[in-house]
């Protein structure tokens, strides 16, 4: 029960983290490298908030650079490898990010509560193989987040997509 909470969650964590690493990848060169210097994310997120997506954004830098086990300096480098690796295995029916769920627990006592309700909310889902209701992790489908991805997908088409 707790693997399929677990997946869950990180996935939603892990899409709100590739939409991070698109916006520091942007065609506007250096728009999105620093996450307080853009107006785009300011519109949607006070300091404190671009504060603890900054942690959120190093958490994964770190742990994708980590997880590659590639010698270089550029995170887009960490990324590829990061990304193919996971495109190979999800070829073969896998898909398991190696970040420790105890560090992602760590990681969301960190961030503020305020940023925390910005981007996700608690539900229940009940599931037919354990036959019990678990608790989930979603992406709030209103809010600062979505109108964020709304206005970044007017200057991004890939995001768009």
């Amino acid at each position: 029960m707790q693997a399929v909470e677990r997946n869950r969650d990180m996935k939603h964590i892990l899409f709100l983290l590739l939409i991070l690493i698109s916006l520091s990848c942007s065609k506007e060169q250096g728009e999105f490298s620093e996450l307080g210097k853009s107006e785009v994310i300011k519109n949607h997120f006070d300091n404190d908030d671009i504060k603890d997506l900054s942690k959120i954004l190093k958490f994964f830098d770190d742990h994708v650079c980590n997880s590659v086990e590639i010698e270089t300096e550029s995170m887009d480098d960490c990324y590829k490898a990061f990304f193919s690796k996971n495109i190979t295995e999800s070829d073969k029916g896998n898909f398991f990010i190696n970040i420790s769920y105890d560090k992602q627990l760590d990681l969301f006592n960190e961030i503020s509560p305020s940023l925390f309700e910005k981007i996700w909310y608690f539900g229940k889902s009940w599931t037919h193989d354990v036959g019990d209701t678990i608790k989930t992790l979603n992406l709030k489908a209103k809010g600062s987040y979505p109108s964020l991805l709304k206005e970044i997908a007017q200057r991004n088409k890939g995001i768009e997509y």
